[in-house]
């Protein structure tokens, strides 16, 4: 168990985190130890968006130039999983076939970009024969994750991460 798990797990029980239930702290949980040991973790700091809402966010484990991969948003009355994906053309097939609640964070209605400017984090690919063209800061959203669905979280992002086992 890596002092990141630790620090989660002691973190979801402080007296702020008492508006998460005790199944999203779970989630969480089960969610950090799965990360830390494909070799990402949330580094020192917890984030704040907005100041209200609690950011856990994670990058890959000791590289300097820390880019984010995948968070953990806490809000008031739920919890939401997001991860940050590119080169989703590439995946497109993976994802057709992939459970509902996987293929719904790429194929909705919506998704409008409210980027002050041309898009910085456009998306376009293609599912079931339809172009999605996507702001990134709209999607990959799992609004309140579970613990039974954790596996079908971690494959999709193993399909855009992949592990990769020391030589």
């Amino acid at each position: 168990m890596s002092k990141f798990f630790l620090k989660i797990k002691t973190h979801i029980n402080e007296k702020r985190f008492d508006i998460v239930s005790d199944i999203d702290k779970a989630f969480i949980a089960a969610f950090d130890e799965t990360m830390n040991e494909l070799g990402y973790d949330i580094g020192a700091t917890i984030g704040l968006d907005d100041g209200w809402n609690v950011l856990f966010t994670y990058s890959k484990t000791g590289l300097k130039t820390k880019n984010k991969i995948a968070q953990i948003q806490i809000f008031e009355n739920e919890i939401k999983l997001r991860f940050y994906f590119k080169k989703i053309n590439d995946h497109c097939t993976y994802i057709e076939n992939a459970p509902t609640h996987i293929k719904d964070a790429f194929a909705f209605e919506g998704g409008d970009c409210y980027c002050d400017g041309p898009c910085k984090g456009l998306r376009k690919y293609t599912i079931d024969g339809r172009l999605y063209d996507k702001c990134s800061h709209k999607m990959v959203f799992f609004n309140n994750p579970t613990i039974e669905k954790l596996s079908d979280y971690i494959a999709l992002f193993t399909k855009f991460y992949p592990v990769k086992r020391p030589r």
